[in-house]
């Protein structure tokens, strides 16, 4: 089963995401902003194709029948929302810089 795989397990992927949502602001400082854009787009994609689509692909009644699943994916949904807010922070502020540096 794929989410037995060891780089793969929902452990992994929901303490790596939380930490990399959390990371916002710490990470701004000592990091390259695309750097960060790009790791988060890399998770955005991670939870958004091999999770969440994978998980609604069954339809409505596999969330019914599967309840351990669905809480956790909801939670996954929720990590990816935030991730995607992060990017779009990011993005608003490299363009922001971008317009100060051409003026």
């Amino acid at each position: 089963m794929v989410w037995k795989i060891r780089s793969n397990t929902l452990q992994e992927i929901s303490s790596t995401c939380k930490a990399d949502a959390l990371q916002l602001c710490s990470q701004i400082a000592n990091t390259p902003l695309l750097s960060i854009c790009l790791a988060d787009i890399s998770w955005i994609s991670e939870l958004e194709f091999e999770w969440i689509r994978q998980f609604w692909l069954q339809g409505s009644k596999h969330a019914t029948l599967n309840t351990f699943w669905y809480e956790h994916i909801i939670q996954l949904e929720d990590l990816w929302k935030q991730l995607e807010s992060n990017v779009r922070i990011h993005l608003l502020f490299l363009d922001l810089t971008l317009d100060i540096f051409t003026i």
